[in-house]
Formats: structure tokens, C-alpha cells, sequence
């Protein structure tokens, strides 16, 4: 409703403005038309015609993009307002987990079978605390300019090895993952940057993926160029939606009807480093069922 308000009072303002600009030329051509004689009023009134179309023009110009700054700003606002319901709701649901795990092991005398099983829940939760928590400093420092990154030789078979295994070990589905993995492969690049890549590309495809269902996890190099991809069998990405997915805070669906928990962070995060590492990343549409992010980077420094 504010919207149509907001869009209400634009178009009225430049309607005004229009109906002012047709008048003051009307009102100048008849008094130029008392002042001057008719051969003299000839070029008097191109004159004056060429200079009300173009003020007219740059006119209609400059609302134009300010209309599309407008709507960007608007669907920006509902975005964020979106993204502070979402991750209150993410804050919220891990917080009250940890707090009924301790409180059962206060109140009650459990098996050490039980106890560690309790324990193993509420570290996993507090790991989805601290990830979901991280994501938010980090785009915060992307927006401030104050991301500063220690580049230095990995092992990226390594770590892209380490990550999926902790994701496996929280994973609560019933998924098959496939490591298709050239071994000690390197690249010179910062090692939370590339954790966070990792994380967020193989956790995105646990989310969307069905049970049963099987994550690919490819890693190749190729010359002077290393490619790296997961693959799910989930439900795609609409080819409409592959440019729109990288925005930040921005989700596929309605954010009262889609499923999966979400902030809109994740892609934005993964696009904006992989850039800041030379390099390139791409949503492909899989052979069988799902999608494929696949990033290129240059090993070339």
C-alpha cells in the first residue's frame, strides 16, 4: 500500500511538472507572437518548440531513472525487511534447541549414550549459529570495504575434503555425495574465502537436494585454469532467475510460501569472493535433474 502511494504521488509530480512545461511554452509563444511579426515569429517558434522538447526530454529521462532507482530502493527495502523476519527466525530456532537440550541434561540423569547424542545436537546448532553469524559480518564488511584477504598457497583438494566431510557429518538427509577430485591440487588464495565458497555451495545443494538423491563434487585442473563444482538433483534454477540469484538477500519464490530456510546471503557471498579470486562462476543446468554452480579460476597470478 505505501508503494502505490509512493508511486501514486511520482506520477502525479511529473504529470504536474509536464502540464506546467506545456503552459509556460504556450504562455511564452503568445506573448513572443504580440512582440514580434510574423516572419520573425517563424524561427521564434522553433525556437522555442526545440527548446521545450528537449528540457521536455531530459525531463522524461531523468524520471525515468529515477523511477528504476526508486523501484530498485523499494524492492531493496522489502528485500532487507524479508531478510531481518528470515534471520530472526533462523536465530531463534537454534537458540531455543540449545537451550532445551541444557535444560534436559540439568533436570534430568541420561544414559552417556543419550548425554553425547544431546551434546552432538546442540554443538551442530551452535555451528549453524555461528555460520549464519559469520555470513552476516562478512557481508557487512563487503559493504564497508573492510574485507581484507591473506592470500597464500592452499591445498584445495584438502579443504574442499575437510568442509564436505563436516557437512556430511550434520547432514540429517539421506544423500549419496560423489567426488570426482584431482588430488593436491593448490591455488593462491585466502583460506576463509575459499571455506566459505565451499561451505556455502555443497550446503546450498543439501538443502534443495531430495533424499536419496546424490551431490557431485568436482575438482579439476586443467592447465592454468582449476574448475570446481557441485552438482544437486534438486529442483533447478529457473532460467530466469540464474542473473538474480548472486543479489544479495535475494531468494527464489514467495517468502511466505518457499520451504527451505535461507537468508539470501549465501550466493551473494560466494559470487563477490570467487570475483575477488580471478574468478568466474555460472549456474548450469544438470543433465539428469537439479542445477550446477561451477567456478573457473585462473592459477595464473
Amino acid at each position: 500500500m505505501k508503494n502505490k502511494k509512493v508511486y501514486t504521488l511520482f506520477f502525479l509530480l511529473l504529470l504536474y511538472i509536464i502540464i506546467q512545461s506545456v503552459w509556460w511554452m504556450y504562455s511564452i509563444f503568445s506573448l513572443s507572437s504580440d512582440l514580434y511579426s510574423t516572419q520573425e515569429m517563424k524561427g521564434k517558434t522553433w525556437m522555442i518548440f526545440g527548446e521545450g522538447s528537449v528540457f521536455l526530454f531530459i525531463l522524461l529521462i531523468s524520471f525515468i531513472f529515477t523511477i528504476r532507482t526508486l523501484k530498485k530502493d523499494l524492492n531493496l527495502s522489502v528485500q532487507q525487511k524479508n531478510f531481518l523476519m528470515t534471520v530472526s527466525h533462523e536465530l531463534k530456532t537454534p537458540i531455543s534447541s540449545i537451550k532445551l537440550y541444557l535444560q534436559t541434561l540439568l533436570k534430568r540423569e541420561l544414559k552417556p549414550e543419550k548425554t553425547k547424542e544431546i551434546v552432538t545436537k546442540s554443538l551442530s546448532d551452535t555451528e549453524r549459529l555461528n555460520d549464519l553469524v559469520e555470513s552476516i559480518l562478512l557481508a557487512t564488511k563487503i559493504d564497508d570495504n573492510a574485507l581484507f584477504m591473506q592470500k597464500s598457497e592452499l591445498n584445495l583438494s584438502h579443504l574442499i575434503q575437510e568442509s564436505c566431510l563436516k557437512l556430511m557429518e550434520s547432514n540429517s538427509k539421506t544423500l549419496d555425495f560423489e567426488f570426482f577430485m584431482d588430488e593436491n591440487v593448490t591455488l593462491l588464495a585466502d583460506q576463509d574465502s575459499m571455506t566459505s565458497i565451499v561451505s556455502n555451495l555443497v550446503s546450498n545443494a543439501i538443502k534443495y537436494s531430495p533424499d536419496k538423491s546424490t551431490v557431485t563434487i568436482t575438482l579439476i585442473k586443467k592447465e592454468d585454469h582449476l574448475f570446481f563444482s557441485v552438482a544437486d538433483q534438486g529442483p533447478g534454477i529457473p532460467s530466469d532467475e540464474k542473473n538474480k540469484i548472486f543479489s544479495k538477500f535475494y531468494r527464489i519464490g514467495d517468502e511466505n510460501t518457499r520451504k527451505e530456510k535461507g537468508t539470501g546471503l549465501g550466493l551473494f557471498l560466494v559470487k563477490y569472493l570467487v570475483n575477488q579470486h580471478n574468478g568466474t562462476i555460472s549456474v548450469l543446468k544438470n543433465s539428469t535433474k537439479g542445477a550446477i554452480f561451477a567456478c573457473k579460476f585462473n592459477t595464473i597470478t
